[in-house]
């Protein structure tokens, strides 16, 4: 049984030559407890995909609107609002590729997971950096709720680490 609270595993493969390949294993989707549980293995496993790596040897990928909420959940839960362009051009690959369906779907989850503000974020910029052509459901205004509050704070790039923690705690379904 792994962890409750641990990050995770860091798997390091050294290659001849100098070439690495690093793979991160995480227990939940992210480490803040404000998204930690927004989509449950259930849900990303009944949705994904198996994808052949030869040999045999089989992966899993999440469909096109969970991988997009994952990535702009991660951009500012793991990178505190980065703008980097590792991170947007994910969000520029994945929102350019959604149908009107799938922008629909990302939105609706995004407003369940309270993360309406995260998600509009983080398609802005790509669209801001790239010039990515989105359905419209992905550029509607996000609209506030009590959970958005818990992820919103991850949107300030200068946050304090104390304010962090205390978003953490109010997230912790049983802190008094």
């Amino acid at each position: 049984v792994p962890p409750q609270r641990s990050e995770g595993l860091r798997l390091v493969r050294h290659h001849p030559g100098g070439r690495r390949h690093a793979c991160d294993l995480h227990w939940k989707i992210a480490n803040p407890v404000a998204f930690s549980d927004l989509l449950t293995p259930a849900e990303l496993l009944a949705e994904s995909s198996v994808l052949p790596l030869g040999d045999g040897v089989t992966a899993r990928s999440p469909n096109r609107v969970h991988a997009f909420l994952l990535a702009c959940w991660h951009r500012v839960s793991h990178h505190h609002d980065s703008s980097d362009l590792l991170w947007l051009y994910d969000l520029h690959l994945l929102g350019a590729a959604f149908s009107d369906s799938d922008a629909v779907r990302a939105a609706a989850i995004a407003r369940r997971t309270g993360t309406t503000a995260v998600c509009a974020r983080g398609i802005a910029l790509a669209v801001e950096r790239f010039g990515t052509r989105v359905p419209a459901a992905l550029s509607a205004a996000p609209s506030a709720d009590e959970h958005s509050a818990l992820t919103s704070v991850y949107l300030n790039g200068d946050v304090r680490k104390i304010d962090l923690l205390a978003a953490d705690l109010r997230a912790l379904p049983d802190w008094p």
